[in-house]
């Protein structure tokens, strides 16, 4: 969960239930909104401030802009965390990711190296 640095100008932010007061910024076809709050702390009431969806990248965007709080993947906005452009709200360690599915049997060369250098990056973003 993130912001931009200025979203927070009314103070620290404690708990999940204070993120209803934001206006909050998702990904068109999504629904990480409710789910986020629902997961922490059973918050399940209206979002005062109200929700905009829009496609990922102009999620992004927009947070910069400090045009609302968004939950965004944390390998994606490193930079903008490290720069200063968003703030850290909340991170969560949760269980979820993508799958890589192959077909069976033996598998081509560049396939072999494409997915040896997929399991390589999962390795790398752990330890980085």
């Amino acid at each position: 969960m993130v912001a931009a640095p200025v979203s927070g100008r009314d103070g620290e932010i404690s708990g999940p239930e204070e993120l209803t007061r934001y206006h909050w910024l998702h990904e068109t076809g999504v629904n990480e909104a409710s789910q986020w709050l629902a997961q922490h702390g059973g918050v399940t009431q209206e979002l005062a401030a109200g929700a905009t969806a829009l496609p990922g990248n102009m999620v992004v965007e927009a947070a910069r802009l400090g045009q609302g709080v968004a939950i965004l993947s944390l390998p994606f906005i490193a930079d903008d965390v490290a720069a200063g452009r968003l703030r850290l709200l909340f991170e969560d360690e949760l269980d979820k990711g993508y799958y890589i599915v192959t077909r069976p049997g033996i598998q081509r060369k560049a396939v072999r190296d494409f997915l040896r250098w997929l399991r390589r990056q999962k390795v790398a973003s752990k330890e980085g």
